[in-house]
């Protein structure tokens, strides 16, 4: 066969089973070619590829090739090479002499360790090993990668020899990574501390639980983004490391270890790392889990949470320690803008006064569903003090207390609440209220500004809703009252 004009050619889906021995195509001009989704495709000669010497994409997809032919690594300009979906594909040979190649696909194959010769792979920008349940990676070959900008792999073991190495060439580097194991999680996050990659987005999930290509291919539609993800994991007996320079962590369904109650009692930050500011901290279907933070500890006083802060479906308590008696040397809160909470079935307060004074920041509070809540802001309680000292303090006089960048106030499905706070709340920018399911919920009041304006009160069918009255805008509310 012999086709020297050929440049490109597209037999994907075209129900090959075999190539015959001998096969050796002449196309020396070829520079593509596609031999994806061929399901029943097991075999290519070794001199099959002998005569393409300009070959620069190969796609070999969703195959059942076993072996690659010789002549494949004699392909001196090829620049792409995909191979995902090989799944009976275990062993590639030396890629050394592939020194052009800028993208390399091997995910969803069989093989377990890295390819010898990928150290040599200078020009390479994106690697896909992803999902590679046995994977076993080296820090330094990784570093040696210098050229690297998209990596997607699944770690089931990665050794931190070298670590500190390649500190300059991965910074254009966004990672894509599963963990199913702590310890190996750990490694890879010290890496990350000595080497200052553009992005990543780190999955950490217990192994007895299936994770799909889908679900990571859903996760990469995130760019330069700082990102980790626990899901289905018993912490507590090993602590997980962050990187200092977390964006967004978001936590699903996991249980705490004995005697672990909080959220920084199980995370910890690497010796190395600076404070971290997390824009976005989602706490999802977690059990065991009383308080998120005691605001005492190291990595309370190390964490500042800049953005959202997202809690669903928890046996949560309280934000923090009812014993936190360094909350007024914490910053953790004071940048926070928007909280949201769902579900939290054992909070009967979302907050106290004290913890009210770090959230001057804040610009929306949803609450929905928390079915014990009995107010928005409660009493603070004196856990020194005996039991007559505590009645004593509740009728005490409420202290007013003030939200100056509040715009928005949503309440919903809350059946036992029946007050937001018992003194007088400042909310100079507020421009919506609403309480909806709110049954027990006390005929909120509010006071106006001396010019007039104000917000106007709606009674529906299910609760009470305020809104800026359009026809008299409000320059300056100076508060409202729940009473």
């Amino acid at each position: 066969m012999e086709r020297r004009d050929l440049q490109k050619v597209f037999l994907t889906r075209n129900n090959m089973q075999t190539i015959p021995n001998g096969t050796c195509p002449k196309c020396s001009q070829l520079s593509m070619l596609l031999l994806d989704c061929n399901a029943f495709l097991n075999h290519i000669p070794d001199e099959f590829f002998n005569n393409m010497p300009a070959l620069k994409v190969l796609d070999l997809s969703d195959t059942m090739i076993e072996r690659l032919p010789t002549s494949l690594f004699n392909l001196k300009c090829l620049t792409v090479l995909l191979l995902s979906g090989c799944a009976k594909l275990s062993y590639i040979p030396s890629l050394g002499k592939l020194k052009r190649l800028i993208s390399l696909d091997l995910s969803s194959t069989a093989i377990t360790e890295a390819p010898t010769g990928l150290e040599s792979l200078v020009n390479l920008r994106c690697l896909h090993l992803l999902p590679i349940e046995k994977l076993k990676m080296s820090a330094s070959l990784l570093s040696k990668l210098i050229n690297l900008e998209c990596l997607e792999v699944d770690w089931a073991e990665w050794s931190t020899d070298a670590r500190g190495q390649g500190t300059r060439g991965l910074k254009k580097l966004e990672v894509v990574a599963h963990f199913r194991d702590i310890s190996v999680f750990n490694n890879f996050v010290s890496f990350l501390t000595h080497n200052c990659v553009r992005s990543y987005r780190l999955t950490l999930q217990d192994a007895k639980y299936y994770v799909d290509r889908c679900s990571f291919h859903q996760s990469h539609r995130e760019y330069s983004v700082k990102k980790i993800l626990i899901k289905d994991m018993v912490l507590g007996s090993e602590k997980v490391i962050l990187p200092g320079d977390i964006e967004k962590l978001v936590i699903k369904n996991y249980r705490q270890g004995t005697g672990n109650r909080s959220l920084c009692s199980v995370l910890s930050y690497g010796h190395n790392n600076k404070p971290s500011q997390t824009e976005l901290l989602e706490i999802n279907l977690s059990s065991d889990l009383q308080f998120l933070y005691c605001c005492n500890c190291p990595f309370c006083f190390s964490t500042q949470l800049v953005g959202c802060l997202k809690i669903t479906a928890v046996k949560l308590k309280d934000l923090v320690s009812p014993y936190a008696d360094s909350l007024h040397q914490s910053t953790l809160f004071s940048h926070l803008t928007d909280l949201s909470i769902w579900g939290c079935n054992s909070m009967e307060a979302l907050m106290t006064p004290k913890l009210l004074a770090h959230l001057q920041n804040l610009r929306t509070i949803s609450v929905v569903a928390c079915r014990q809540m009995k107010e928005m802001v409660g009493a603070e309680e004196d856990h020194s003090s005996g039991d007559l000292m505590v009645l004593l303090c509740n009728h005490l006089p409420h202290p007013t207390v003030t939200l100056p960048k509040l715009t928005s106030l949503k309440l919903h499905s809350m059946p036992q609440l029946d007050f937001v706070y018992r003194g007088t709340m400042l909310c100079p920018s507020l421009q919506t209220f609403s309480a909806m399911y709110c049954e027990q919920l006390n005929h909120p009041q509010m006071a106006i500004s001396n010019d007039g304006g104000g917000l106007l009160m709606e009674k529906t069918p299910t609760g009470y809703c305020w809104r800026i009255n359009i026809d008299q805008p409000v320059p300056y509310l100076t508060s409202f009252k729940f009473c």
